[in-house]
């Protein structure tokens, strides 16, 4: 999974661009995501709630069928 988090004020945008294309869809139904082809955008108010999201997107994606 490769992320870019760009934050020069926030909010903050990360756009994640998973491997497996399960990963995308568990990421998409997360509130507040947006799914542009394999990259799927999260925006988040704080820089601690953008940490959050990626932790989650971690969780998500190593979970099994």
């Amino acid at each position: 999974m490769t992320s870019i988090i760009r934050c020069g004020c926030e909010p903050v945008d990360i756009g994640v661009d998973p491997h497996q294309p399960r990963s995308e869809d568990l990421a998409a139904l997360i509130p507040g995501a947006t799914r542009g082809g394999r990259a799927v955008v999260l925006n988040a108010e704080t820089l601690t709630a953008a940490y959050g999201l990626l932790r989650l997107i971690a969780v998500l994606t190593r979970v099994g069928p």
